[in-house]
């Protein structure tokens, strides 16, 4: 179930039919609530190394809050199949865009 809902979201988001920020963001935290499977930490992954969503070339997303890059950070160390030294990169970037208590109960997580 929660994968359908991710691939609708997916394609929401893909629409462009959302172009206020507000709409957006309710769409990408649910978005990243709803990623369970590899496929999808996959393409958190991607999101988050990019630092946008992109879709044939086009920027659907082109920023993410902080909170989300730490939601997002959880999702990939939660992967069974995402490299360790993948895992460790994000860590890295994320520790650079923030340093809050945050960080740390992310860490914790992870």
């Amino acid at each position: 179930m929660n994968a359908r809902l991710f691939s609708a979201l997916v394609a929401l988001i893909e629409s462009g039919k959302f172009t206020l920020v507000s709409s957006k963001q309710m769409l990408i935290n649910s978005l990243f609530s709803l990623c369970q499977s590899e496929e999808h930490r996959g393409m958190i992954l991607t999101y988050f190394k990019d630092g946008n969503i992109t879709i044939n070339g086009n920027i659907i997303c082109d920023s993410f809050t902080t909170k989300q890059r730490h939601t997002m950070v959880k999702k990939i160390f939660a992967s069974q199949t995402i490299s360790q030294a993948s895992k460790d990169e994000v860590m890295l970037v994320l520790e650079q865009i923030d340093n809050s208590d945050l960080l740390a109960q992310t860490k914790a997580y992870c």
